[in-house]
């Protein structure tokens, strides 16, 4: 470690800008280095300038942008495919309803916009890293503005990250509000921007009046005007974890940077720029017509010096400017173009155009699979990486801010969202039933008794519409053990596939025979998990069906009245359930 604090940064950004690290032999990487390259190509820009050696403008022939959007689209993660559980299985109705509200959240707090731009970030730059400061919602970190331990595994168990910040007068004067100190003194009417560098990382414990032996701090310094070793320290406090989390796209032992598409096709792109600036000169040497003679007396330019008809004393012969080697260019780019292709699992059927008509329907099909089957990994990888992020720093906050609400609104985006949400409300009134007559008559209520509850509870539900209102009391979700998932199982299922698939389930369940016996019934629904279709629609047919073909007899005990004016709002009764229904 370095003397103070400043030293340290200026020591940890000249290694990280100038040094290398070492992956293997013949392999070092400077990760700086690499990432202004990725920004330049991402952007059609070429390293030593647009212009060649003559003055001459280059062209940037782009074949990674595309490509790069194609990846963003396909491990892209939406709101929908977040789904929360609770551990305890008999509160899945407050998972249904934090569900409801975290998706609500998100929506309203531009979630998914985070999520957008942070797959967009792992496809340009092989990482996306993202950052919590206190706020619920995260933020995405301009990977150019950060300096860190290349050589990592992960930002988690880095000896530093440095985040350089760009802040207007200002803007630095409302840090005060947050604690920071010596602000004053870095105010300059002349300067526009002032230059912050965080630092989060490893420190002697006397740095921030913490002892002996080194501890995790927060540093935040600016440096005085012409100097590297001399500053202000802005603010600064112990932590227990970092506030930057890391998603590799595809990650490579010895570096913490993953690798994203650009990377992976640099080589491709410098050779397709090459072959695309030569053929550009060989293509204007070939449009100019040039003559040669051996006659002194001929001279001057055609065009300009002679007429239609004009008789020339002397042999004049064109000089050979075409182009002869086009067919092996073209042979070239083809290659570049096929392998970029391979590389990156972007064939023309995954990016949504048309394939070649001498493609065989085989190769285009083996294609897609291929295709769809490298990204469903990075997908499911980013999903985890998801669930981790959303379940140990988003939630048990939000968990907070809904604590102190007493109803929420929900409307649902599909039929199957209703259909769960109203069950869900159904089994929890109809538990808090049966529970009251047990207790107050000693008998539990009858199967036909709870059959003709759950269909009037049903209908009044289903005059709602989609929107269902739900009543609840302050601190509902206060013992509410969470757990969450990202289901990102069906994403990628094409809709033709997906009706295909639904025509031929339907043909085999035609017969109400296949639904009887038990052994045929669990082959259907082993073929409807393999098509992707749901088993929980096939048993709420199933039901709704034997609650229609049940008829009360005479003499039955009748059941509570349900409000008529309702619609759609679910009783309080629904939020306290009977975790353990009393039987006689």
């Amino acid at each position: 470690m370095k003397s103070n604090i400043f030293e340290q940064i200026t020591s940890e950004i000249d290694k990280f800008e100038n040094e290398t690290i070492h992956i293997a032999d013949g392999y070092d990487l400077n990760t700086s280095n690499l990432i202004n390259k990725i920004t330049l190509y991402i952007n059609s820009r070429f390293e030593n300038g647009q212009k060649d050696s003559r003055g001459r403008r280059k062209f940037f022939y782009n074949i990674v942008l595309f490509r790069r959007d194609t990846t963003k689209r396909l491990i892209d993660i939406d709101i929908k495919h977040f789904r929360v559980f609770g551990t305890n299985t008999i509160k899945q109705i407050k998972a249904f309803l934090c569900e409801s509200r975290f998706k609500k959240w998100a929506r309203d707090s531009g979630f998914g916009s985070i999520l957008n731009e942070l797959a967009e970030q792992a496809a340009t730059y092989g990482s996306g890293i993202l950052k919590f400061t206190g706020d619920v919602i995260p933020s995405v970190v301009d990977i150019r503005n950060l300096y860190f331990d290349a050589s990592a595994e992960n930002l988690q168990k880095a000896q530093f990250i440095i985040e350089k910040h760009l802040l207007t007068p200002d803007q630095l004067l409302e840090k005060k509000n947050d604690g920071w100190k010596n602000i004053d003194e870095l105010i300059d009417e002349k300067d526009d921007f002032i230059k912050i560098y965080e630092r989060q990382g490893i420190v002697p414990a006397q740095w921030i009046g913490k002892g002996s032996g080194y501890k995790k701090a927060i540093f935040f310094v600016a440096f005085k005007k012409n100097s590297d070793k001399e500053g202000v320290v802005l603010f600064s406090q112990p932590i227990e974890e970092y506030q930057y989390f890391d998603f590799p796209l595809r990650k490579q032992k010895g570096r913490l940077l993953g690798i994203g598409d650009i990377e992976l096709l640099l080589d491709l792109q410098i050779r397709k720029n090459s072959i695309v600036n030569q053929k550009a000169s060989a293509m204007e040497i070939s449009s100019k017509h040039l003559f040669q003679t051996t006659d002194p007396n001929i001279g001057g330019n055609f065009l300009t010096d002679y007429v239609d008809g004009a008789i020339i004393q002397g042999q004049i012969t064109p000089v050979a400017t075409e182009n002869r080697d086009l067919n092996s260019w073209v042979s070239e780019e083809n290659a570049i173009d096929t392998l970029a292709d391979r590389l990156a699992f972007t064939y023309d059927v995954v990016r949504g155009e048309s394939v070649p008509a001498t493609t065989p329907a085989t190769n285009a099909l083996i294609q897609e699979r291929q295709s769809l089957s490298n990204f469903a990994l990075i997908r499911q990888n980013f999903g985890l990486f998801l669930e981790k992020i959303v379940k140990n720093y988003i939630l048990p906050k939000l968990l907070k801010e809904f604590n102190g609400e007493e109803m929420t609104r929900i409307i649902a985006d599909n039929f199957d969202d209703l259909e769960r949400a109203d069950n869900l409300f159904i089994e929890e009134i109809l538990n808090d039933f049966i529970y009251k007559k047990t207790i107050q008559t000693g008998f539990v209520p009858s199967e036909k008794e709870r059959q003709q509850l759950k269909e009037k509870l049903n209908s009044e539900l289903k005059k709602g519409g989609l929107v269902r209102i739900i009543k609840y009391g302050k601190g509902y979700f206060k013992d509410f053990d969470q757990d969450i998932i990202v289901n990102v199982s069906n994403e990628s299922i094409d809709p033709m596939t997906e009706l295909i698939n639904l025509q031929s389930f339907l043909s085999q369940i035609s017969n109400p025979a296949v639904l009887q016996d038990p052994l045929l019934k669990r082959f259907i629904y082993k073929m409807a998990e393999r098509m992707g279709i749901s088993i929980t629609d096939i048993q709420l047919i199933e039901e709704g069906q034997k609650m229609k073909e049940q008829v009360m007899p005479e003499g039955a005990t009748s059941i509570p009245n349900i409000p008529k004016n309702m619609k759609g709002v679910v009783p309080s009764t629904a939020v306290t359930p009977t975790e353990t229904p009393i039987s006689k």
